[in-house]
């Protein structure tokens, strides 16, 4: 993968020439699909589906069932997300040739609004872990609202960019 491709991750400024240099744009896009699926899945298991679990029956309908409940769904599905991903990118890659993907990872590492979610769920997941661990709560219940967290916040500030640019323009 290389530096480059790190230097991209974490929001360091590049030239157009080491945009273009993807050694591995099938790994690089493996990562990135796998990523947004476990992202998906456990923002999803974590709000939607850990609470809905937890008011279906009486004895978790109260905070700490709904933890456990959040805890427990938004656990598997952020582990059903890295088993799903990778299957996914595998299913996206059949229908593109090599310039495709090629196409489609220059896209990604220009894509400033997908880094920022992506930053944000690197850093808020583990902090989110820490704090709860510091705080004596579950750390997998601290990752699942970081990472939740975190999405939803810079999801917001994207659309607030973007809502900005179109009201200058």
């Amino acid at each position: 993968m290389g530096s480059i491709y790190l230097k991209n991750r974490m929001g360091t400024e590049l030239t157009d020439e080491e945009m273009k240099d993807i050694p591995n744009p099938k790994t690089e896009l493996t990562i990135h699909v796998t990523t947004r699926v476990v992202q998906a899945f456990g923002l999803l298991s974590t709000v939607l589906i850990g609470p809905l679990a937890a008011v279906a029956k009486a004895e978790t309908r109260n905070l700490a069932g709904i933890a456990r409940k959040v805890k427990t769904c938004g656990k598997y599905g952020v582990l059903l997300g890295f088993v799903i991903g990778p299957g996914m990118t595998v299913a996206r890659m059949n229908s593109l040739d090599a310039d495709g993907i090629y196409d489609r990872c220059y896209r990604l590492r220009n894509n400033e609004n997908q880094r920022r979610v992506d930053q944000s769920f690197v850093v808020a997941t583990p902090a989110g872990a820490v704090v709860a661990a510091a705080t004596g709560s579950s750390p997998i219940l601290g990752a699942l609202l970081g990472m939740t967290g975190a999405v939803f916040a810079v999801a917001a500030y994207n659309q607030s960019l973007a809502t900005k640019k179109n009201v200058s323009a």
